[in-house]
């Protein structure tokens, strides 16, 4: 039998970053980041894998080159793939730090422009426009130092939770044995796709990432709004077909399915993959 390189694979990288940021040895996983991106150059999730991890490091220790080079990853994360959320929110967050709000503005208005509903990127935008009136209005002598806010406090920049991914993709089998499925495609609450199996649609896949995780937003936001807790699943029905999704431990499934597929069947298999993926 014909061994494997796992080296040949981009999501090795990744997972080895993220086993690195929860033993808290950042700096080895930024020597694994660097050896993906020196194998993978194309590979958008490695350098926003990277970058993460500097925005971990930069909360830390408050070194401004972490910023500098975490900016500098998310730039060509989204050189690559401009649909990005995290690379967006996470570069909105450090324009603000670096006292850089109008740049702040554009990030954030860009991910409103596909997801207008979306509330960390309206508050965020809020506290950017409290930042701009207060500089027009006031000249202070000593300018605000870059790491505290106007309380004084620290700065530090929002990090994304790590979910435990491995179980996730280990039940994704559950659907690969259905008729009708069109695309199956496990991403991260940002559009980061993290799994996928079929994309018989030829949809652009991180164009559909992206939408999926604004999808999801929308309704965790409306469903939270008239209080009735968090929106566990839901179906769509667009041109391409039946759109299902599902909320995870901080992921989400995403099933697209042709429109003649039996609807409770995937449900039914959809809240199999929900228990499974729990116990």
């Amino acid at each position: 039998m014909e061994k494997v390189d796992i080296t040949m694979l981009p999501s090795i990288y990744i997972k080895i970053a993220r086993w690195c940021i929860s033993i808290k040895d950042l700096e080895l996983g930024l020597i694994a980041c660097n050896k993906g991106i020196d194998r993978f150059p194309k590979e958008s999730s490695i350098y926003l894998m990277k970058g993460e991890i500097l925005v971990h490091q930069f909360n830390h220790d408050k070194n401004p080159e972490h910023l500098k080079l975490a900016m500098e990853g998310f730039e060509k994360v989204l050189s690559i793939n401009p649909h990005n959320y995290l690379a967006k929110y996470l570069s909105a967050q450090i324009y603000i730090v670096m006292d850089q709000h109008e740049k702040a503005k554009e990030r954030l208005n860009s991910i409103l422009t596909t997801a207008p509903d979306d509330v960390k990127a309206l508050n965020l935008l809020k506290k950017v426009e409290r930042y701009g009136a207060k500089d027009t209005r006031e000249k202070p002598k000593v300018k605000r130092k870059i790491f505290e806010d106007e309380k004084g406090k620290d700065v530090s920049i929002e990090e994304p939770s790590i979910a435990n991914h491995e179980v996730l993709i280990s039940k994704m089998p559950i659907f690969y044995k259905m008729d009708g499925i069109l695309a199956i495609f496990l991403v991260d609450p940002y559009g980061t796709i993290i799994k996928k199996k079929y994309n018989k649609s030829r949809i652009d896949e991180d164009l559909f990432a992206t939408m999926v995780a604004n999808i999801f937003r929308s309704l965790q936001n409306g469903v939270q709004r008239v209080n009735l807790g968090n929106f566990k699943m839901g179906m769509i029905m667009c041109p391409m077909g039946n759109l299902y999704i599902a909320n995870l431990q901080n992921s989400i499934i995403a099933i697209l399915a042709d429109m003649n597929t039996n609807q409770s069947h995937i449900e039914h298999q959809i809240n199999k993959y929900l228990k499974a993926t729990i116990n």
